[in-house]
C-alpha cells in the first residue's frame, strides 16, 4: 500500500490562483481536519463561516466529498459578481445609442449633402427643359457643386448655340428673301430686252437718217445701258462699272443740256478690282434726281473710288439741295434696316451690299441743307461668294 501526503498550502495556493478576481470562498476539509485550507475573495467577510454562507440565500453553495473523506465546498456571493452587470448594461446602452445616433447623423449627412442635391440637379433637369433660362446655383464647395456649374455652363453653351441658330436661320431666311427679291426683279428688267434692243436700234438709224446725231447717240447710250442691265453676271469690275457710268453721263448731259456733270475719278490699281453689277449707278442717279434736279444752278456729282488700309472707298458727292434733318434720319434708319422704300436705288443698293458682302461693309451718309449730300461705302477689295 502506498500512502501520498501533499502539503495543504499547495492546495490553498491552488485555489487562490483558481478564485482570483472572483467574489468567493472556497474550503477543504478532511474527516479529521473541518479546514484544510480556506480561501475567501476580496469582498467576501473574512469572518464568515462556509456554514454561514451555506445558509445565506445571497450565496450559491457547492461541496463535494470524495470515499476517502476529502471535501470541498465553495460558495459564490450572487449580489457582489453582479454588482457591475447594471454598469455594464448601461454602458452597452449608451454604446447602442451613440451608435444609432451616428447612423441617424450619418444618413441625414448623406440625403442633405448627395441624395438631396442629387435629387435637385434632376429636378432642376426636367425644369430646364420647359425653361431653358433658368439655372442651378448650389453655392457649394464640393464634387457636387462643380457637376451643378458644368451643367449651368453646358446650359448657357447651348442657349448660345440655340440663339446663334435663331440668327442663323433669320439671317438665311432675309438672304433667301432678298436673293428672292432681286431674282423677280431681274426677270421683270428682263421682260423682251430684243425688243428693246430692236426699238433703240431703230430710233438711231431714224435719228442718222435725218442727221440728228445727239438723238442717235442718246439712242446707242440707252442701248448700252440696258445691255448692260440685263447681260451677265452679278460680279463685274470697277471698270464695267466706270464704262457704265460714261454711258449714263452721256445720257444726263444730252437731257439737262450740260447743265449737271458727272465727274469719275478712279486710280488704276482700283479698275480691276471686283464689283457688284449696278454699284455707282444708282448713287449717281438719287444725287442727280433729288440733290441736283430741282437746283437751278449748274450742278456736279463726284464719284471717286480709292483703296485705303486694304479696303475700298467710294464716295459720292453733290452740291445740289441737300436734306433736311428729317429727311437725313428717315435716310439713315433705311441704310440700318432696308425694306420698301421711297429711295428704291439706295435701299436696293443697302440690300445688295448686305447679300454680297455680309456685314463687312459700312454706308455713311452726310448732307447739308442747301449746299449738298455726301455718301460714302467702305468695302473689303474681294467679294463673298
Amino acid at each position: 500500500m502506498c500512502v501520498f501526503i501533499m502539503e495543504h498550502w499547495v492546495i490553498d495556493g491552488n485555489i487562490r490562483n483558481i478564485m482570483a478576481g472572483h467574489s468567493a470562498a472556497a474550503m477543504l476539509s478532511d474527516s479529521n481536519t473541518p479546514v484544510l485550507a480556506m480561501y475567501s475573495g476580496d469582498r467576501i467577510d473574512e469572518s464568515m463561516t462556509m456554514e454561514e454562507m451555506r445558509m445565506d440565500p445571497d450565496y450559491i453553495y457547492k461541496e463535494g466529498e470524495w470515499d476517502n473523506g476529502i471535501k470541498v465546498a465553495a460558495a459564490v456571493c450572487i449580489s457582489a459578481n453582479t454588482e457591475g452587470s447594471g454598469r455594464m448594461r448601461t454602458i452597452v446602452f449608451v454604446v447602442y445609442a451613440l451608435a444609432i445616433i451616428l447612423l441617424v447623423m450619418l444618413f441625414g449627412f448623406s440625403y442633405f449633402h448627395m441624395a438631396r442635391p442629387i435629387d435637385q440637379i434632376s429636378e432642376f433637369i426636367n425644369r430646364a427643359i420647359k425653361n431653358p433660362d433658368e439655372r442651378l446655383y448650389l453655392n457649394r464647395k464640393d464634387d457636387i457643386d462643380i457637376v451643378a456649374s458644368s451643367l449651368d455652363r453646358m446650359l448657357d453653351e447651348n442657349q448660345r448655340m440655340i440663339e446663334e441658330l435663331k440668327a442663323g436661320k433669320i439671317s438665311l431666311y432675309e438672304t433667301r428673301l432678298a436673293r428672292q427679291k432681286m431674282e423677280i426683279l431681274a426677270y421683270r428688267n428682263q421682260i423682251n430686252p430684243h425688243f428693246l434692243y430692236n426699238t433703240l436700234s431703230c430710233m438711231r438709224d431714224m435719228a442718222l437718217i435725218h442727221d440728228e446725231d445727239d438723238i442717235a447717240d442718246m439712242a446707242m447710250s440707252l442701248s448700252d445701258i440696258f445691255r448692260y442691265a440685263v447681260k451677265g453676271s452679278n460680279i463685274v469690275t470697277f471698270r464695267d462699272e466706270v464704262q457704265y457710268m460714261e454711258k449714263y453721263a452721256s445720257i444726263i448731259n444730252y437731257r439737262f443740256s450740260g447743265k449737271i456733270s458727272i465727274i469719275t475719278e478712279i486710280p488704276d490699281e482700283v479698275l480691276d478690282k471686283p464689283a457688284i453689277r449696278f454699284l455707282l449707278q444708282p448713287l449717281v442717279e438719287n444725287s442727280v434726281f433729288h440733290g441736283l434736279e430741282e437746283s437751278v444752278e449748274p450742278g456736279y456729282v463726284m464719284t471717286k473710288v480709292s483703296m485705303r488700309d486694304g479696303r475700298i472707298e467710294i464716295t459720292v458727292e453733290d452740291n445740289g439741295v441737300g436734306m433736311d434733318e428729317d429727311t437725313l434720319e428717315a435716310v439713315r434708319e433705311m441704310i440700318e434696316e432696308p425694306g420698301d422704300s421711297a429711295s428704291i436705288g439706295l435701299s436696293n443698293i443697302v440690300q445688295r451690299l448686305r447679300l454680297f458682302y455680309d456685314e463687312d461693309y459700312s454706308i455713311t451718309v452726310d448732307s447739308t441743307q442747301g449746299k449738298g449730300t455726301v455718301i460714302l461705302i467702305s468695302l473689303p477689295d474681294h467679294i463673298k461668294k
